[in-house]
């Protein structure tokens, strides 16, 4: 699995406090995101190093997640959450049921 950045579909919902670009409003799907910087990318210029390079500030909301998670967006609406979910903890939980059930 890759913890790094990840590529967001289409219908992820991403909510900005701070850095928000090209959308009139704070939270957005992916693909309204997309058309509307299709629009405007030409006019970047002052923003580019940010959101083509180290990203900015966000939350998202996955469908079928049960809350947002923080982390970064960049201009390719990609995502880096603060704390990936670690490879170990399906098998972490496995454990434990197998415990509870002796």
């Amino acid at each position: 699995m890759n913890y790094g950045w990840e590529a967001l579909g289409q219908d992820d919902v991403v909510s900005m406090n701070s850095g928000q670009i090209l959308m009139p409003h704070p939270t957005f799907k992916v693909d309204e995101f997309t058309a509307r910087m299709k629009q405007v990318l030409s006019g970047l210029d002052e923003l580019k190093q940010k959101w083509l390079g180290e990203g900015q500030s966000c939350e998202i909301l996955k469908p079928g997640a049960k809350d947002w998670q923080k982390g970064k967006i960049r201009i390719t609406l990609e995502f880096y959450p603060d704390e990936p979910e670690s490879p170990l903890d399906e098998l972490r939980q496995q454990l434990e049921q197998i415990e509870r059930s002796q």
